[in-house]
């Protein structure tokens, strides 16, 4: 089988046999060859012959070309068959599930499961504590507003301004006074709410 070639994209499952020739009677020239070729995989047989070699080379090309074929069809096949057997298997196991979840709801729906919070409830009294680890928390005020003395330039004291403008300057500080006072007081009343004197 020296001078034929396997051309085959499986050549793993080809299995063949040896090159043999048939000769005339008188043993001087040969009349046919003959090649036994097989698919393991498929189990396909076929015995080729023909009276010249380069033949017999392009009936084994054909042949093994048709069962390349053959064969990729076959796993097309077989992976086709095997993907709706595992889809069936899945749609089997989500109806078991859906199944199952319909018996746990019919049986939740059966019992009577309502939570009495009132009964989770604990009324004890609470064990207040005397003292505390930390200091209680002191009050801290704010500064109250300083007043400053408004800087009045030799014009206005020549045409009669510094006293409006010293005036003016102890109105502003008293509304700022009068306006730390009031924040004073809602927050000292705030910490006494929160702190519990």
């Amino acid at each position: 089988m020296a001078d034929l070639v396997l051309r085959s994209s499986n050549l793993d499952n080809i299995v063949a046999g040896p090159l043999t020739a048939r000769w005339n009677a008188a043993g001087t020239r040969i009349l046919r060859y003959y090649i036994d070729l097989r698919h393991s995989k498929m189990n396909l047989h076929r015995e080729l012959s023909a009276p010249e070699r380069f033949i017999l080379q392009s009936k084994v090309d054909a042949l093994l070309a048709a069962w390349d074929e053959k064969w990729e069809q076959h796993q097309v096949k077989t992976m086709l068959q095997s993907g709706k057997e595992s889809a069936d298997e899945m749609t089997a196991d989500a109806l078991q599930r859906l199944d199952n979840l319909g018996l746990i709801l019919a049986h939740t729906l059966s019992v009577n499961d309502a939570v009495d919070w009132e009964a989770l409830k604990d009324r004890s009294a609470y064990p207040m504590p005397l003292r505390f680890p930390q200091a209680r928390p002191v009050f801290t005020p704010f500064p109250a507003p300083t007043f400053t003395a408004p800087t009045i330039s030799f014009w206005s004291r020549l045409i009669g301004k510094a006293e409006r403008i010293r005036e003016e300057a102890a109105g502003k500080h008293r509304e700022a006074v009068a306006v730390w006072e009031a924040q004073e007081a809602l927050g000292r009343s705030r910490h006494a709410a929160e702190v519990g004197h």
